[in-house]
């Protein structure tokens, strides 16, 4: 059965919130996909789940690694021994470095000064000044390196050496090899915990992985985990790590506190890369064999979402980064923010920062640093207030304003519109929404809006019960009311607390107009039955009465 209603307003409404993550001031991090075989570049709203682009490349490319101001991504180009540099403002190349033979595996140190690049043909891995694109030094690694991963304090580049199965291990400061350490059998990916105290390496050809202490540079334990593990991603919290299975279709949890593997996830066909999200919330997986990326969840270890992607999706590294991240360390977070098209977002004057201390700072290089957002004691109150005040620093132009609260989750004049990321949920007219949209306030449409009522959304079909339909029917009562939003207008309805659970939501708070719809069809259906029986008892009763002389 399908419902239609008009629309109008309301696919405005959407549109624009749609528009806000991937256009405005405050962008959502994306997820940058390579596809091997298409020679492209995915770019995934990871607020949407919707591709939003997809970047040309000039050959094959497989390793990505975001800059950790989130304002370039570097992607390595497997044929012609170069790197492609892509803006994530325009999601467009803007520059090529040279690499060695064959590059894989790459990763900007945490101080975002230098990247470096495994050349798994060259037997190397080159460093190159972020700043400039110019190559700093090359390094002699082991045989094949292939998956690269840089400790949170930077100290430290750790590289899989495929051939000759051991990790490099790279001192930042002399950029000289200063450990070799034997693994399992062609490692490939490798991932540092958030703590820095273990490193985690996927052993394809013996289906293990090795962890590796970092303190004692030594494999502290082995663990076996599925077919072919290929990378390797730690949970934010340190808790989990992931690895993918690219023969099993699945990935293997292991829980960080016993190094045991915990549990598997499914995904799709020949799982490769694989990140978590900066909060935590979902993890993103390549899968090379089916052309997908499978958005999971991380609380309840399923898959939500298949993503289509491109030819060969394999994204080795860390692939989810980008604008409107708010950086968790340390006491001046950075919301970064494209201030370039002022026709669009600041066409009278200046954007104004705040940080919850009260004060603010200057545009650099399009980016702001916010002190005092640690001051915030609550996590209703916002910890970064952009506000266009029209080049008048003493105007209050709240019409105008996005706030970031302590979660991440944005407001758009605070009141009126609010995005709780963790929580997948958008409020218009309330900031704390129950529901996938909750809007408090009326809603004009002037268009379709289809509510999926297709047998594949569902299960557990039965039929109603007569009985069921009538005694729901009975037990509602209509009343008058008014709305406290809107105190002069009355309206007609039903108390959601007081209607029978048959049409009730699970919160009590709304009713299910579907469900009155059901039990007034059954109702229905039941009374005309007995009416067409009584009209079959009448004609029956008339047949034996003789009709007037």
């Amino acid at each position: 059965m399908k419902r239609q209603f008009k629309t109008g307003l309301l696919s405005l409404v959407l549109f624009s919130l749609f528009l806000l993550p991937t256009k405005s001031v405050l962008a959502w991090p994306f997820a940058y996909i390579t596809n091997m075989h298409d020679l492209t570049v995915s770019v995934i709203d990871t607020a949407t789940n919707i591709v939003i682009k997809r970047i040309p490349l000039v050959s094959d490319p497989i390793g990505v690694a975001v800059h950790p101001d989130g304002t370039v991504v570097y992607v390595s180009l497997y044929g012609p021994d170069i790197i492609s540099v892509i803006d994530t403002a325009t999601h467009t190349v803007t520059a090529t470095i040279p690499a060695g033979d064959h590059p894989i595996g790459m990763g900007v140190r945490p101080d975002g000064a230098y990247l470096y690049v495994a050349n798994q043909n060259a037997d190397t891995v080159s460093v190159f000044n972020t700043a400039t694109h110019t190559g700093l030094t090359t390094i002699s690694v082991g045989n094949g390196p292939f998956g690269l991963a840089i400790h949170p304090d930077g100290t430290f580049v750790y590289v899989t050496n495929y051939y000759d199965n051991t990790v490099s291990v790279i001192n930042t400061a002399t950029h000289k090899v200063g450990h070799t350490i034997p693994v399992g059998t062609g490692p490939s990916g490798l991932a540092v915990h958030p703590g820095g105290t273990f490193v985690y390496v996927t052993n394809s050809d013996d289906d293990t992985i090795s962890v590796i202490n970092t303190a004692t540079h030594l494999v502290s334990k082995t663990v076996p985990v599925g077919d072919f593990p290929y990378a390797a991603a730690v949970h934010p919290d340190g808790s989990k790590v992931y690895i993918t299975n690219a023969d099993d279709n699945n990935i293997s949890v292991i829980d960080t506190a016993t190094h045991t593997a915990s549990t598997t996830i499914s995904t799709g066909l020949g799982p490769r890369g694989i990140t978590v999200t900066p909060d935590g919330v979902s993890i993103y997986v390549a899968n090379s064999s089916d052309d997908t990326i499978s958005a999971i969840d991380t609380a309840s270890n399923r898959s939500v979402q298949t993503i289509s992607a491109g030819d060969g999706p394999i994204a080795l590294g860390v692939f989810i980064g980008g604008p409107g991240q708010v950086s968790a360390s340390g006491s001046t977070p950075t919301l970064l923010f494209d201030d370039t098209d002022d026709e669009d977002y600041s066409p009278n004057g200046d954007w104004i920062v705040k940080g919850e201390g009260g004060s603010s700072d200057s545009d650099t290089n399009n980016s702001f640093t916010i002190s005092g957002a640690s001051e915030t004691s609550s996590n209703t109150i916002p910890i970064v207030t952009l506000r266009h005040d029209g080049g008048n620093s003493s105007a209050n132009d709240s019409v105008n304003s996005i706030v970031v609260d302590s979660n991440g989750d944005v407001g758009l004049c605070s009141d009126r519109f609010y995005f709780d990321r963790n929580q997948t949920r958008m409020g218009i007219g309330t900031t704390t929404p129950q529901e996938e949209l909750h809007v408090v306030g009326n809603v004009y449409v002037h268009g379709d809006i289809e509510l999926g009522s297709s047998r594949e959304f569902k299960e557990g079909i039965e039929t109603l019960e007569p009985c069921e339909a009538m005694a729901a029917l009975k037990a509602l009562r209509p009343v008058t009311f008014n709305y406290k939003h809107n105190p002069g207008e009355e309206s007609i309805g039903f108390i959601a607390e007081e209607v029978p659970g048959l049409v009730a939501a699970n919160n009590r708070k709304a009713i299910r107009p579907m469900d009155i719809l059901a039990i007034l069809t059954k109702v229905i259906q039941e009374q005309q039955q007995t009416i067409d029986d009584l009209g079959r008892e009448i004609d029956m009763l008339k047949q034996g009465i003789p009709g007037p002389r």
